[in-house]
């Protein structure tokens, strides 16, 4: 099924990727609505506006030797997810399944008035990145987590997550190495995370 991200105005228009960076959907305005439906492997959704709400339905952003998360989250944003039917995220390299800036708060929650079972699945990639060069190589990584904030540097501070709220619905999600399912990657925070309903 074509992937289709889409605001009340009509589809969004991604940014151009290449080599081994997914093409971006850029959500900059605040308060708005996504629609977000379809199959994926090389787009991802960065949301830098605040208030910023998207509905997954069957949405399947399984990047294939594309860096970065399929959802990411900037600094000190809001954002809000809610799922219907089953939906899947998965990174390849470079992120978790959805990134949660520092300062920013994410919540969860199965759509309302469905039918059938609403599930959301995230995996944080298992590398730290892919390089360019004559051959496709991927670097070894100690893995990234599921839901939540980005890896740590070696030279830098410690790098935490946001705020986590799962609501409601079904929601599995999965690191790698020192990456949690739900909350830091490798060596960082697992911030605050609230899981209720």
């Amino acid at each position: 099924e074509n992937f289709n991200v889409a605001n009340a105005g009509g589809l969004l228009v991604p940014t151009n990727g290449s080599g081994f960076n997914a093409q971006v959907y850029e959500i900059t305005d605040d308060d708005v609505n996504i629609d977000v439906s379809g199959t994926t492997s090389y787009s991802r959704i960065v949301v830098t506006g605040d208030g910023v709400t998207l509905h997954l339905n069957n949405a399947s952003m399984i990047l294939n030797e594309r860096n970065g998360s399929p959802i990411e989250i900037a600094e000190n944003k809001s954002v809000t997810i809610i799922f219907a039917g089953e939906n899947k995220l998965t990174a390849d390299a470079g992120g978790p399944g959805i990134l949660v800036n520092q300062g920013a708060t994410l919540t969860i929650r199965e759509a309302e008035n469905t039918s059938g079972a609403n599930s959301l699945t995230v995996t944080g990639a298992q590398q730290d990145n892919y390089m360019g060069g004559d051959d496709i190589t991927a670097s070894q990584g100690g893995g990234f987590a599921g839901i939540g904030g980005p890896n740590h540097g070696n030279d830098g501070p410690y790098d935490y997550t946001g705020t986590i709220k799962i609501e409601s619905g079904i929601v599995n999600a999965y690191g790698f190495g020192y990456g949690a399912g739900i909350g830091g990657g490798d060596y960082s925070s697992g911030g605050t995370i609230q899981i209720s309903g």
